[in-house]
């Protein structure tokens, strides 16, 4: 119903925005103008409710998928978690990775799963084992997935390295 509401009422929001910004912090208002009209006009091309449901249906799978392969990991070095241990931690993962501070949050991932972990009493180092793993397995399927994405485009490792280099 939220995201039907962004669609529906996009203008509306952009002025509320543009109001709010103006008021509070009129030097970044032109700057943060921009991206947002083309996050709201993105959503805009989303028009049908039941392609939002879809879509809503889609993300909430995928987080579960997530949240119940942390599950199974917790089981292989905690057996007594709960899921609510298991989503908690995927979902201070996936947080932690808004600010990158390193490629890959190499590091950050794992203290971040450490820390919600210590949350529901999961010793440190069990906590850093399942963090690598897996993160391992997840940058794993990744690279697996972007590779047969670019082989069935025709594209190589090459031709991308040259066009970065031509930017």
């Amino acid at each position: 119903a939220g995201m039907w509401l962004v669609i529906r009422l996009r203008d509306l929001w952009l002025r509320l925005f543009d109001r709010v910004v103006e008021r509070f912090s009129p030097q970044r208002a032109e700057r943060w103008r921009a991206p947002l009209r083309d996050l709201v006009e993105g959503f805009a091309r989303i028009e049908s409710a039941r392609t939002i449901a879809l879509v809503v249906g889609l993300s909430v799978g995928q987080w579960l998928a997530i949240a119940a392969s942390w599950w199974f990991g917790l089981a292989g070095v905690w057996p007594s978690a709960g899921f609510a241990a298991a989503a908690f931690a995927a979902s201070v993962v996936a947080l932690s990775s808004i600010v990158p501070l390193v490629p890959g949050g190499l590091g950050v991932v794992q203290g971040a799963a450490i820390l919600a972990l210590s949350m529901f009493g999961l010793p440190a180092e069990p906590s850093l084992a399942l963090a690598i793993v897996i993160h391992a397995v997840q940058a794993g399927v990744v690279l697996v997935l972007g590779a047969i994405a670019l082989a069935s485009e025709g594209i190589s490792l090459g031709s991308l390295a040259s066009m970065r280099r031509s930017d």
